[in-house]
């Protein structure tokens, strides 16, 4: 096949993707939407760092480095609650991204983490 026939399948198996994609997302929403999920602790840099080790072999293959870099201040990150599935979706989407579009290169997952302001309503940290 010549350059313009490669050119013509890698965009059809491109956009193919990018509709599976989205299939897949209105498949989530509709099943999140038909079930109330559990909020539970859960703690973030350890769920990002096990992302990460599951990636990291197709990381390998775009000759990309993975790093974790937390930043928490003087105080020591109290528990989280919320939806684990929710965040571990969102970051195992974002990260493996990352690395499909990095070669010979870097991906850094920065989490930093603050306390909540006087003012804010909120009585939860912020991630």
């Amino acid at each position: 096949m010549d350059q313009v026939g490669r050119n013509l399948v890698q965009t059809a198996r491109d956009c193919s993707l990018r509709a599976l994609q989205q299939i897949n997302d209105v498949l989530d929403m509709t099943r999140l939407n038909g079930q109330q999920q559990q909020e539970v602790l859960f703690d973030p840099p350890a769920i990002v760092a096990a992302i990460l080790n599951e990636l990291t072999p197709l990381a390998a293959g775009q000759n990309t480095q993975l790093a974790l870099r937390v930043e928490q201040g003087d105080t020591p990150l109290p528990s989280f609650v919320g939806t684990p599935p929710a965040f571990v979706r969102a970051i195992y989407n974002l990260v493996g991204n990352a690395v499909k579009f990095t070669a010979n290169g870097r991906v850094t997952v920065a989490l930093s983490f603050r306390e909540p302001s006087v003012e804010s309503s909120r009585s939860t940290w912020q991630w």
